[in-house]
C-alpha cells in the first residue's frame, strides 16, 4: 500500500462518525499517516429558515431556538468523544 502523509476525516456528531474514525485510525495506522480531524457542523436553522421562506411558512423563534439548543449539545458531545478518544491513546503509548 502506498503511504499516505496524512488523511482527513470529516465528523459531524452522528452516531457512524465512530465508524469513520475507526477506518481512518486504521487506514493510518497501516500507512504510517496523521490523522486530522475536521468536525463539520451543518446550520439546520439556516436551512429552516430557507425552507420556510421557500414554502411560505413562518418559523417561530422558540423552534430556531430549540434548534440551536440541540446543535451546541452535539458539538459538546462530539468535543467529549474526541477529547475521550484523544486521553485513550496518550494512555495507550
Amino acid at each position: 500500500m502506498q503511504k499516505l502523509a496524512s488523511l482527513l476525516i470529516a465528523a459531524t456528531g452522528a452516531p457512524d462518525d465512530d465508524n469513520a474514525l475507526a477506518v481512518g485510525a486504521a487506514l493510518a495506522a497501516h500507512s504510517q499517516a496523521l490523522v486530522r480531524v475536521q468536525m463539520l457542523f451543518p446550520d439546520p436553522a439556516a436551512d429552516l429558515v430557507g425552507w420556510g421562506a421557500f414554502s411560505g411558512v413562518y418559523i417561530g423563534p422558540e423552534v430556531l431556538e430549540e434548534i440551536a439548543r440541540a446543535e451546541q449539545s452535539s458539538r459538546a458531545d462530539l468535543t467529549a468523544r474526541r477529547s475521550e478518544e484523544h486521553t485513550s491513546e496518550l494512555q495507550s503509548h
